[in-house]
């Protein structure tokens, strides 16, 4: 499984020289991300004796997400000699370094791609004295990356680290032995969202065992408490790697309170928070964000396709219909968006009850450029890949369903595994379980295969023991 970044990031550390008001516009700097002039350094950033730097190519998205993130790492590591910049294009960098913020700002000389991969993307790099890269890697996690620089003089483990970690999350919901690379890569970095997420994952996907993936979000949770960005990806993830339990979202509900105060504006941030309030059947209080969001999202296509889906996880979805729909009406969906498109439009469809519109939109979807890379495959990679896993289950259901009506009682027990796990991620509990036992006795009780069995049935266990207990209350 090669799934698609949906946050493309670099970081890095620069020797930083003085610099007078003066001058800023002047002063040249090189990055592994592209040239680019220093418009505005705080008071005491000419004092730092390294600078981390994220550079963020379209001048909008997760720039607003990490604002008051990236000043607040200023502030923390100040005393130790180390400063925070920004890149940005041209005008948006004015207009920052116009507000005169805690870090430095730079602009881009030459104009900058504005997508790497889905979704909004941000950059750094780590260079050494001599502008020699020195790390490869993603802001999720930078704070153990200095630390480490801090303490050692050299940040040369971190660029395997980053890479064993993006193999870890890319492959994580296809189940398998994971449990080594994980403790490694939390050792590595305990202040990464994605490592602890990953850790939640492992025990989901590849183990069954609910209760220790509860643990595993109380420990990240707890871990995260001081850094914002990290915990909204790992929330993100966390939200997005499972939907039985709503005492998961009321936990990152609280959890995530605070960081979306503190970044308003930040359009992902308030996406991560939004979905937790809707899994937490908190639908009223969802919707004061929905109504800002609304705004915010327009003219952004990856951001307006998944407000849409988001949406779509309201206890009452059909409430939400027509904004959901205007959104994705409104997003231009081309190239790898036009895949989302149509897997938005369906859970709209789907989880409004309009089934036979929603089976005609699959049909529809096979035969054009978007669904062409085969059922199977199709609906594994919309239920595992980072990008999609969790939000367009009801599409991968619909690929699922017409694999098992073409290859009838001749369908093989790998394709089995795949039509188990849609049903499964679309609440078709028990005939996951049916079928998924059925798919692992065929193939030899493979260990990913039992791991999923597993998370099947402990599922229907608390579900039957949920219900239950709620019909006793009642």
């Amino acid at each position: 499984m090669h799934p698609t970044r949906s946050l493309a990031v670099l970081a890095a550390l620069l020797p930083c020289l003085p610099l007078s008001a003066q001058d800023a516009e002047a002063r040249p700097l090189q990055l592994a991300f592209g040239d680019a002039n220093v418009l505005h350094e705080p008071p005491d950033g000419a004092e730092a004796q390294q600078t981390v730097w994220v550079a963020y190519p379209d001048g909008r998205g997760t720039w607003l997400d990490h604002r008051q993130y990236l000043e607040d790492l200023a502030v923390r590591w100040r005393d130790k000699g180390v400063a925070v910049g920004i890149v940005l294009p041209a005008a948006h960098a004015k207009a920052v370094a116009s507000a005169a913020p805690k870090i430095t700002v730079a602009a881009f000389v030459d104009e900058q791609p504005a997508e790497l991969g889905v979704g909004p993307s941000s950059m750094t790099c780590l260079m050494g004295a001599g502008g020699r890269t020195t790390y490869l890697g993603n802001i999720d996690g930078i704070v153990d990356v200095v630390t480490h620089v801090l303490e050692n003089g050299t940040a040369d483990p971190y660029a395997n680290f980053e890479v064993q970690l993006m193999s870890l999350l890319n492959n994580v919901a296809d189940g398998g032995q994971f449990a080594k690379q994980v403790e490694q890569c939390l050792k590595a970095f305990p202040h990464s969202g994605r490592a602890h997420a990953a850790k939640v994952l492992l025990h989901w996907w590849c183990e069954g065992d609910l209760d220790a993936a509860r643990e595993a979000i109380d420990a990240g949770i707890n871990a995260l408490a001081n850094d914002a960005v990290p915990m909204a990806i790992f929330a993100d993830l966390v939200l997005r790697g499972d939907r039985n339990d709503p005492r998961n979202a009321r936990k990152l509900v609280m959890a995530m309170a605070p960081v979306a105060a503190g970044a308003p504006d930040g359009v992902f941030t308030q996406l991560v928070y939004l979905r937790a309030l809707l899994l937490a059947g908190q639908d009223r209080l969802a919707g004061r964000i929905v109504a800002k969001l609304q705004k915010k999202v327009q003219g952004d296509t990856f951001h307006q396709l998944v407000f849409a889906e988001t949406l779509m996880e309201a206890e009452t979805p059909a409430a939400f219909r027509d904004l959901a729909v205007r959104s994705i009406d409104a997003a231009k969906a081309d190239g790898v968006y036009l895949k989302w498109s149509y897997a938005a439009r369906h859970k709209v469809l789907a989880r409004c009850g309009e089934q036979q519109a929603a089976d005609k939109l699959a049909a529809e979807y096979r035969k054009s450029d978007a669904g062409n890379n085969g059922l199977n495959n199709d609906a594994w990679y919309l239920i595992v890949q980072p990008p999609t896993m969790g939000r367009f289950d009801t599409l991968a259901g619909a690929q699922a369903e017409e694999m098992l009506r073409v290859e009838g009682d001749g369908i093989d027990y790998g394709n089995k595994d795949t039509v188990a796990l849609a049903m499964f991620v679309n609440g078709k509990i028990e005939r996951a379980v049916e079928l998924q036992d059925e798919a692992t006795k065929a193939g030899g009780n493979q260990p990913e295969y039992v791991g999923r069995l597993t998370r099947f049935r402990n599922t229907l266990e608390e579900l039957r023991a949920r219900a239950e207990k709620d019909g006793k209350k009642k």
